[in-house]
């Protein structure tokens, strides 16, 4: 890696690194039927009344329950009681509707996106002056 390519490599490195902490749960005013029927967000965080937390993935309705999806392994049982495993996308329900007791959705913080693109550029800079003197 060239002085020059290194200050990139690290802000770009330091930028996508915080990028990640940017995103925020924020309640909906909506109840979990009406924000699924106005178009799906890509991850809900719903609360049930027994305090149960669950985050579902591409989430929607199937009966009086809401879905999620999960990838990755899916375990089957053969006729012969083998277990294999297929890769690939399953839905599985989370919670029952009523048992909803609230429901968040996740947004981008604008503050924060602010905050972590004036802390890195601050951090370039100041890295940038000290090669300069150096």
């Amino acid at each position: 890696m060239t002085s020059r390519t290194a200050p990139r490599s690290f802000g770009l490195g330091l930028f996508l690194l915080a990028w990640t902490g940017c995103t925020t749960w924020s309640p909906s005013p909506a109840g979990i039927e009406d924000l699924l029927r106005d178009g799906s967000p890509s991850s809900v965080r719903l609360t049930t009344h027994d305090g149960l937390v669950v985050t579902a993935r591409d989430p929607a309705i199937a009966g009086d329950s809401v879905t999620s999806t999960r990838e990755g392994c899916n375990p089957v049982t053969l006729a012969s009681g083998r277990e294999m495993c297929f890769e690939g996308t399953e839905t599985v329900a989370v919670a029952a509707i009523e048992d909803v007791q609230s429901v968040e959705v996740q947004r981008v913080s604008a503050a924060r996106v602010l905050g972590v693109t004036v802390l890195t550029l601050g951090v370039l800079y100041s890295f940038a002056l000290f090669q300069t003197f150096n």
